[in-house]
């Protein structure tokens, strides 16, 4: 699924289509601007499933971003909440569900809710703006991170001649 994901963007680019990685869990996938629907997932799961390795962090922050810049006149104030506060040293903020935030700072938070009013106002969106989201099916990735392991499929066992066995589902990645 990279591999596919990065021939995707290399395509789409060579035509002149914007795009940018939007990986999710254990898939590559891309989005891609469309005039019809503007941004649109390929190759994975549904907006909020994914991020994006841009300032926005998660994909449904990118995305409320570029649907609120579709009215530019409104757009303008956001910006401006967001200069002020670079100007006063805030921890830019680009979106609702940005992680390892200690905390919002004012004119980041005017900025956020700023967006998000210009978004309710013009009615747009963050659930899946195509048909692949909404006929979404599992990756199989997706479905073994999902399927429940048995506490006997974790266990550790420890031979007589010295040999110490450790089941792939024993590891647990603690970040």
């Amino acid at each position: 699924c990279g591999r596919r994901a990065f021939i995707g963007r290399f395509v789409l680019r060579a035509f002149g289509i914007p795009t940018t990685a939007r990986p999710s869990r254990g898939h590559g996938a891309l989005c891609h601007w469309t005039l019809s629907h503007g941004w649109v997932v390929n190759l994975g799961p549904g907006w909020g499933s994914g991020w994006t390795k841009t300032q926005y962090g998660q994909d449904v922050d990118f995305l409320a971003s570029t649907q609120a810049r579709k009215n530019l006149a409104a757009y303008w104030k956001v910006k401006r909440a967001q200069w002020v506060g670079d100007v006063l040293g805030e921890e830019q903020v680009y979106g609702l569900q940005a992680k390892n935030v200690k905390q919002i700072g004012f004119w980041f938070g005017a900025s956020l809710r700023t967006q998000q009013a210009v978004i309710d106002k013009t009615k747009a969106s963050t659930a899946p703006l195509n048909e692949h989201a909404k006929n979404h099916r599992l990756t199989l990735a997706e479905k073994l991170v999902e399927t429940p392991v048995s506490p006997d499929a974790k266990t550790i066992v420890y031979h007589d001649n010295g040999e110490i066995g450790i089941p792939a589902a024993a590891y647990h990645n603690a970040k």
